[in-house]
């Protein structure tokens, strides 16, 4: 409660010093300007700094870096390779919702790595196999009896097709993304080669409750889980499943949801100094024409 008091006393000292200036600087008034003192004096700091006994103000923990977006290599490689292509094919082909995140001023996260191992194991160890079974297709045809050239057909099938399935799995994997802006909350689903695309999109206001979540052993190991994100909206809400470290998410989504508190009460306020001002102003300008015809009564 003193904390909150300490915040309320400084924020409106805030405000009259902003009214003063406005008011000096639009209404013209000649008076001097007296010193600035903090409105619970001058042993007071600001919340978030301390002097730590050294007498030297230092400031709170440096926010959050954004996530810069990323793209996966195989979507990397992909481009580079598909350059004789029409533009139109290798927008189809390659596509990233990732892409659209450079224009976003927010946090991204994707799901966590295990989730990729989870899902290209199979087509890596069999892309894997193959690559250690091509230098022996000679011996291996020879030890069924038939020509090494016959298998490579077949090995070549079989690889393209493993190879498919891996890029498959990892542009699934890096088109998931959970994004903070700081007004929305966002979350794309998109499928390669465009198959499906989700986008579902929320107000950052309109957030109630904010719930993280890891069970089991292996998300505790690797501090893994999923946020719960629910609105005032009639909708299922936001869940942002198998992101690493949901404790942080939850807490960078507090942060934003502050930050839009604070610039909405700062623009209500620049409001509201508005109007004084217009009032003022106005006053003014009748007090000089009462004053002037006055003068030419008298």
């Amino acid at each position: 409660m003193k904390e909150r008091a300490l915040v309320i006393a400084i924020t409106r000292g805030a405000e009259q010093e902003a009214l003063r200036n406005v008011l000096i600087s639009t209404l013209r008034v000649t008076l001097p300007i007296p010193d600035r003192k903090p409105a619970l004096g001058d042993n007071v700091l600001p919340p978030g700094r301390s002097d730590n006994g050294t007498g030297q103000q230092q400031t709170g923990s440096k926010p959050q870096s954004e996530l810069p977006s990323r793209q996966s290599a195989f979507g990397r490689l992909g481009r580079r390779l598909s350059k004789p292509l029409p533009e139109r094919w290798r927008g189809v082909l390659f596509a990233s919702p990732a892409l659209e995140t450079e224009k976003v001023e927010g946090v991204t996260w994707r799901k966590h790595w295990i989730v990729l191992v989870w899902q290209a194991w199979i087509p890596f160890l069999a892309v894997l196999g193959l690559l250690i079974v091509f230098p022996f297709l000679g011996k291996m045809g020879d030890a069924l009896g038939s020509d090494g050239m016959a298998l490579a057909l077949p090995w070549l099938v079989a690889f393209v097709a493993m190879a498919i399935w891996l890029w498959w799995e990892f542009e699934d994997y890096y088109n998931d993304l959970y994004i903070v802006t700081n007004e929305k909350i966002i979350d794309i689903e998109r499928k390669p080669l465009g198959l499906d695309y989700k986008r579902r999109e929320g107000n950052l206001e309109r957030v109630q409750s904010v719930d993280s979540r890891r069970q089991g052993f292996l998300p505790a190991l690797l501090n893994y889980g999923t946020v719960v994100i629910r609105t005032a909206a009639a909708d299922e809400g936001y869940d942002f499943v198998n992101v690493p470290n949901p404790k942080h998410v939850q807490q960078v989504v507090f942060q934003k949801m502050d930050t839009l508190r604070q610039r909405k009460a700062a623009q209500d306020a620049a409001g509201r100094q508005q109007s004084v001002v217009d009032t003022l102003q106005v006053y003014d300008e009748l007090r000089l024409s009462d004053s002037q015809l006055k003068m030419r009564t008298w």
